[in-house]
C-alpha cells in the first residue's frame, strides 16, 4: 500500500508538532514573536500544585501543598512562595474567591508558615493577598455584619439576605 503524498505531509506534520510540544511540559500551548520573555507563576485552581514555567512552557519549579489554591500567589525576592489557600471549614458564607488562608512556603517546598483568616460568622479572606515591604501581608477580606449593626449604619433591611451583610475590609 503506498502512501499519498498528502497523507506522508500529514504525519511529518504530527510529528514535528509532537516533538515541539514535548519540550513543554506544563501550561502552555503556544506562544508567538509577540509573548514577553520571563517566567509564569501559576496554581491550577482544583489542583495541589504551583508551578514556576518559563517562556517556552518548560516547568522551572513546582510546589505541592496540601490545600487547594485561592486566587493570590507571588515568588518573593528570596525564592519563597506567598500564597492564599481555601481553608477548611466555615461554610456559613460562600462567594466565589473565598480563600481563609494564608501559606507561605520556601523554594525547597517546605511550609514556613500558615496564617488562617477565616471565623465562622465574623471574617474571610478572598481572592487576594499582597506582600509588603515590611514582611507583612495584606489580605483582602469580607466582614460580617448583622441585621442590627446594618440598619444602625443606614442600610434598608429589605436588601440584607438572610439578615446579614457581608462587606469588605
Amino acid at each position: 500500500m503506498q502512501m499519498r503524498r498528502w497523507q506522508m505531509a500529514v504525519i511529518l506534520a504530527m510529528i514535528t508538532c509532537a516533538s515541539a510540544q514535548a519540550e513543554r511540559t506544563v501550561g502552555l500551548l503556544h506562544h508567538g514573536d509577540a509573548s514577553t520573555e520571563g517566567y509564569t507563576l501559576f496554581s491550577p485552581m482544583n489542583g495541589l500544585n504551583t508551578f514556576l514555567v518559563d517562556h517556552d512552557g518548560r516547568a522551572v519549579h513546582s510546589w505541592t501543598h496540601t490545600r487547594r489554591p485561592g486566587h493570590g500567589f507571588y515568588l518573593l525576592e528570596d525564592g519563597s512562595l506567598l500564597r492564599a489557600a481555601i481553608a477548611e471549614g466555615n461554610s456559613d458564607f460562600i462567594a466565589g474567591g473565598a480563600g481563609g488562608q494564608i501559606e507561605r512556603w520556601s523554594w525547597d517546598g517546605n511550609l514556613e508558615w500558615s496564617f488562617r483568616y477565616s471565623e465562622e460568622g465574623s471574617h474571610k479572606a478572598h481572592h487576594d493577598i499582597a506582600p509588603l515591604p515590611n514582611g507583612n501581608v495584606l489580605i483582602l477580606a469580607w466582614e460580617m455584619r448583622d441585621e442590627d449593626a446594618c440598619i444602625a449604619a443606614g442600610r434598608d433591611p429589605s436588601t440584607l439576605q438572610e439578615g446579614e451583610l457581608w462587606p469588605e475590609h
